[in-house]
């Protein structure tokens, strides 16, 4: 009842003659609360320190009288002048001032000041050290559901490619396909789903290899429309099916640039299976070349839904997916974009995303042109 509609806060009891320090915050997300219990013995240890070469005589007294850490020198079995309590936070706990010599009254002033100013710090060290466990206890739980998220989005898109090719293989192999344009349609089924198996598998490899810094990168020259070309008619076939028209303007003359070849088709292959996914209602895709004297780029205009502007700045994230209805209908892992600007932007480059004039989305590439340097 204590923390009923309350965001974060601190409990104190006592259990086995110790003071037992809590303390909560509550996700806004979904109402759930987490905690942190504080060890006594690692608030006291950084504690020691502000007592430790005073020469005034005061300590800090726990629930039963006792001197857990003292300034000066107190006599045996001496009893405070004056004692303040510490708070909530430590309840029944003191900070007790005693005799030194000298008129009582400038002791009694000269503790005051010191014990404000030492109450004042220790609340604030056990607020902040709280405060500081709760966030990595919020840090940890986010990045391990993320991590679980993650795991069951890949078994997900794993598991559908292979039971696809597992059932159409059994059936050519048991005979039961007699009709050879029937053979020829679940072998193409076979086909598609290994391409789509082989994506997933290439983009969760080079997620690992660019993680720890192992991505290896073969430059080469070559002609960006041509490699954006060839990459876009190996999944045509697979657009059209999904819905989109695909339309390529090619420029009069060619895009070279020097680059990983392979790094830039599965780049590719990341915004067409992104435009497949969620563009597919727009009904149109259309790649466009330009060139100048620096760069070269390919651009990818769809009429899906595009993008909403709050979501505009985490696109590139790695595990971020957008959170409406359409996304979560559509099986993925946030892997796809994030890997095809960071491997672009490895190679001097760079993938950019902005609103299409009319509805719908823009992504470009953007690669140095062979001969201006990276």
């Amino acid at each position: 009842s204590d923390v009923a509609g309350k965001e974060t806060g601190w409990l104190a009891w006592y259990a086995d003659n110790q003071v037992q320090l809590l303390g909560w915050a509550r996700d806004p997300a979904d109402g759930t609360r987490y905690g942190v219990e504080l060890e006594m013995a690692a608030v006291l240890s950084r504690l020691a320190p502000s007592f430790a070469g005073g020469t005034e005589p005061y300590a800090l007294l726990d629930g039963d009288g006792r001197i857990v850490f003292q300034s000066g020198a107190i006599a045996t079995g001496a009893v405070p002048v004056v004692t303040v309590p510490v708070g909530a936070v430590l309840p029944h706990w003191q900070v007790g001032a005693y005799v030194s010599g000298g008129p009582a009254g400038a002791t009694r002033g000269t503790f005051l000041l010191l014990t404000g100013l030492q109450v004042g710090l220790f609340v604030l060290a056990i607020v902040l050290g709280g405060s500081l466990l709760l966030w990595q206890a919020h840090r940890h739980w986010k990045d391990a559901a993320r991590k679980t998220s993650f795991v069951s989005n890949v078994s997900h898109e794993l598991k559908t490619p292979l039971t696809s090719i597992r059932m159409y293989a059994e059936m050519l192999a048991e005979g039961r396909v007699r009709d050879d344009a029937k053979r020829g349609e679940y072998l193409k089924v076979i086909v598609d789903q290994s391409q789509r198996l082989t994506r997933l598998v290439n983009n969760v490899l080079d997620f690992s290899r660019l993680e720890q810094r192992r991505r290896a990168y073969r430059p080469e020259p070559f002609d960006l429309c041509e490699a954006v070309g060839e990459a876009v008619e190996s999944q045509r076939t697979r657009l059209q099916e999904a819905g989109l028209r695909v339309e390529s303007a090619l420029p009069g003359a060619p895009c070279p640039v020097v680059a990983d070849r392979d790094a830039v088709t599965q780049a590719v292959l990341n915004i067409l299976d992104n435009a497949a996914k969620y563009a597919a209602g727009g009904g149109e895709l259309r790649v466009e070349f330009s060139a100048d004297e620096k760069a070269c780029r390919a651009r990818f205009l769809d009429r899906g839904p595009g993008i909403p502007p709050a979501h505009r700045a985490r696109l590139f994230e790695q595990f971020y997916r957008v959170d409406d209805s359409l996304s979560a209908k559509q099986p993925g892992c946030g892997l796809g974009l994030s890997i095809a600007r960071r491997m672009m932007r490895d190679l001097g480059g760079d993938v950019r995303f902005g609103p299409r004039e009319g509805g719908g989305a823009v992504f470009e590439i953007e690669l140095p042109r062979e001969g201006a340097g990276t």
